[in-house]
């Protein structure tokens, strides 16, 4: 699964990493809304003696975890973007900000997450802040499932950031409806690393 990635790592994505999104120059997730409860439901796509993947929102106790898919995402598909946080500086703002912002939903198959997206919105746009999907669980149509997830929940228009060199995650963003806006040589963005405003007004 690509990661998407966006800009800030902790703070980050206006799109995301699979991360599949990634924002840019926030150092925190920003006037993040709470939101209720999603029921657990059913993800498509699944075959064979897999159990059921449910889709929820993030609670506390997953800080570790959402964490876990965080880290482990960027370190396998973002090589050439690494993250300046040290795994410490991005589990406490996992727990610190990201969950107690409300809008973090995480997708667990036999008891463990592995996908995590994030979402943001003001007053005029929606942005997927993350979507990352943890390595070895690419190809399951997990990245597909939150991001329509997403699309069922948010205003319009909705926007994210990705790495320029995200091949995979820009083919995946764009075969669900999303255009380039803007490219930048990325010295915005914690990593330094050019990146490419999507949106989607659909």
């Amino acid at each position: 699964m690509p990661a998407s990635g966006g800009r800030n790592a902790i703070s980050n994505t206006k799109g995301g990493r699979c991360g599949l999104t990634r924002r840019s120059t926030r150092t925190s997730l920003k006037g993040l809304r709470s939101c209720h409860q999603q029921p657990a439901r059913r993800l498509p796509g699944f075959v064979g003696p897999q159990k059921a993947t449910v889709l929820r929102t993030a609670t506390f106790e997953d800080a570790e975890s959402v964490s876990r898919v965080l880290i482990e995402s960027r370190r396998a598909f973002l090589p050439y973007a690494p993250s300046p946080r040290g795994s410490s500086d991005i589990q406490r703002w996992v727990a610190q900000v990201l969950i107690p912002g409300g809008r973090v939903t995480v997708a667990v198959s036999e008891g463990s997450i592995v996908a995590v997206l994030a979402v943001s919105e003001d007053d005029t746009i929606a942005w997927i802040e993350q979507l990352y999907v943890l390595p070895g669980h690419e190809d399951r149509g997990l990245g597909t499932s939150l991001l329509t997830f997403a699309h069922n929940s948010l205003k319009r228009p909705i926007r994210l950031f990705t790495f320029q060199q995200n091949g995979g995650a820009r083919r995946f963003y764009e075969r669900h409806g999303y255009k380039v806006v803007a490219l930048s040589d990325g010295q915005s963005n914690e990593e330094k690393c050019p990146d490419v405003l999507y949106e989607r007004n659909h």
